[in-house]
């Protein structure tokens, strides 16, 4: 997603499986024992220096789905719903975003995954 989200136009179409569509709410999600994502993954990756609130301009430039405006080309998304890094939710954020920009989108969930195939004009 984030080379979509990112790069722009000039790709003819791109799958995502089990991405980070937003750095803020991975940074504090909550798993299941209560522990957040938070400096792990994020910090020292390339893509963050520390906390949103202290580097808040690499977590908003690091965004895909702050930059979902421009993504042109079809996304397939696949995301479990039994991930825990991303959540599911980072799925639903993006489709969110595609789908108030992009008329004509749709979503498949099942338990083993959730699946967004936007549909986008051409």
């Amino acid at each position: 997603m984030e080379s979509l989200a990112l790069e722009g136009p000039g790709t003819a179409a791109g799958v995502e499986i089990s991405g980070m569509s937003d750095p803020v709410s991975f940074y504090l999600a909550l798993g299941e024992d209560g522990s957040t994502f938070g400096p792990g993954p994020m910090e020292g990756n390339g893509h963050v220096a520390g906390p949103p609130w202290t580097d808040l301009e690499n977590f908003i430039s690091s965004s895909p789905v702050l930059h979902a405006d421009h993504i042109s080309a079809p996304l397939l998304i696949i995301q479990s719903s039994e991930d825990t890094a991303p959540m599911p939710d980072q799925a639903g954020e993006m489709f969110a975003a595609l789908r108030m920009l992009h008329n004509g989108l749709s979503m498949f969930c099942t338990k083993e995954a959730i699946t967004a195939h936007p549909v986008l004009p051409g």
